[in-house]
């Protein structure tokens, strides 16, 4: 299970106990055992018997196995662990698994990362707009890193699904940020953005719909206040073309009666 924490890197939380074994010459007491935690820079040792235990095998050729066994609950928070481990032996070495040499060193790290990335998207207007094509900006908040953006436009001429795999390297040439196109087409179109961190943590859907046509009439019929008023206001010059010559009868009628 250790292992894979360490390989994967981003875990959404750890579910079961973290477990790192010392093979030594002599037994180690657990009362000789300190066990360090560093969060995002800050350290804390942690507490035998409620963080961690220590639980003891006897190899072959008197050679000693001591695991370590540290509560999950000891990484409930998010943020970027390191494990230190510094222990005593029976002949007074002090061993440490971060200071060892070659292939003795074994350094664990690994990040925890619960928190939903939000992403943002500018550019998209609330008004048709006549172009050929527009620019949308793609950008996200998270607090640890982002594994890709994921594009998808429903619109009367064509739909599709555009994914930007997201590295460091790549958003540092950006400036952070990512531009995406969007052509023009016969109607309103829908884009629906969603961003998913390296942890496996998916942003709520960021959805809105779009005009985008070198048509004046797309534009105009996708226009919903102007369409609305011109609605409006062609109903209006009917009703009182009703309305009027009624109003003009009645009054004829009333003088003739007079």
């Amino acid at each position: 299970y250790t292992n894979g924490l360490v390989e994967t890197k981003f875990n959404k939380e750890v579910t079961d106990f973290v477990r790192i074994v010392e093979v030594n010459c002599t037994k180690v007491e657990e009362e000789n055992v300190t066990i360090t935690i560093i969060r995002d820079g800050s350290s804390v040792d942690l507490e035998l018997g409620s963080d961690f235990k220590v639980e003891y095998e006897t190899l072959g050729n008197n050679w000693h196995q001591n695991t370590y066994v540290i509560n999950p609950e000891v990484f409930s928070a998010d943020g970027n662990y390191t494990i230190t481990i510094k222990s005593v032996d029976g002949t007074g070495t002090i061993i440490s698994n971060t200071s060892a040499v070659g292939d003795n060193k074994q350094e664990v790290k690994f990040t925890v990362d619960k928190t939903t990335p939000r992403v943002v998207v500018s550019g998209l207007s609330d008004k048709p707009v006549d172009a050929e094509s527009i620019n949308i900006v793609l950008s996200y908040e998270d607090n640890t890193a982002a594994a890709k953006i994921i594009v998808t436009v429903e619109g009367p001429d064509k739909s599709y699904t555009k994914e930007y795999v997201i590295s460091e390297e790549s958003l540092n040439a950006l400036n952070g940020e990512i531009t995406h196109v969007i052509e023009a087409q016969n109607g309103k179109q829908t884009i629906t953005v969603q961003i998913i961190d390296e942890a496996g943590n998916v942003s709520k859907e960021f959805v809105k719909e779009v005009t985008v046509s070198t048509s004046a009439w797309v534009r105009f019929v996708n226009n919903t206040p102007v369409l609305i008023a011109t609605i409006s206001g062609a109903a209006l010059v009917v009703l009182a073309a009703i309305i009027i010559p009624i109003i003009i009868a009645k009054k004829k009628k009333k003088n003739n009666d007079q």
